[in-house]
């Protein structure tokens, strides 16, 4: 039989669950942009980062960046976790990256990240803020390990030294020296 002490615990428990769940569940809001991916659009990013090398500055569009990183991807042979896409988003306080897998990992097709590109200590660094697999927040702890991940990728010494950069709405711009 229900009291009234009952009922109330009872509301708690569900008030309880329901905002963590809220915690966990959700994802990242990601800017509602079509960004198309293609080689020609690798292609022409590739040859803007060549170019940069020599004048000190590249920009690229959200397609040129996010085609050249899912190309570069696709060509490793050794990825635990197969990657069909790779799309980038920039505004000019963020960055979205959105993470299309090839195959259902354990139900989820997708990952999603959000946070900033800087150079700090004269490293490219990548801060993200939040990372979500499919619908699940991801913990913070994981969030960093994947940030220092993409970190140590962005200071391969084969692409030069990237000294500052800035985004803008749908681009980013890289100051390079070589």
């Amino acid at each position: 039989m229900f009291t009234q002490k009952n009922l109330f615990v009872v509301v708690m428990v569900v008030l309880l669950m329901g905002s963590l769940t809220a915690c966990v569940a959700g994802g990242i809001a990601m800017p509602d942009r079509e960004v198309s991916i293609s080689t020609e659009a690798a292609m022409d990013g590739l040859n803007a980062i060549s170019a940069g090398l020599a004048t000190g500055q590249a920009e690229l569009t959200e397609s040129q960046f996010s085609s050249l990183v899912t190309m570069l991807i696709q060509q490793n042979p050794n990825q635990q976790v197969p990657i069909e896409s790779v799309t980038a988003l920039f505004n000019p306080d963020k960055m979205n990256m959105n993470i299309k897998l090839s195959q259902n990992k354990g139900g989820i097709n997708s990952l999603s990240l959000s946070g900033n590109i800087i150079v700090k200590d004269h490293m490219v660094t990548v801060e993200l803020a939040e990372a979500a697999a499919g619908p699940l927040m991801v913990d913070k702890g994981i969030v960093n390990l994947i940030g220092e991940r993409i970190t140590a990728a962005l200071n391969d010494p084969a692409l030069g030294t990237i000294v500052d950069v800035s985004m803008g709405e749908g681009t980013i711009a890289l100051g390079m020296s070589p």
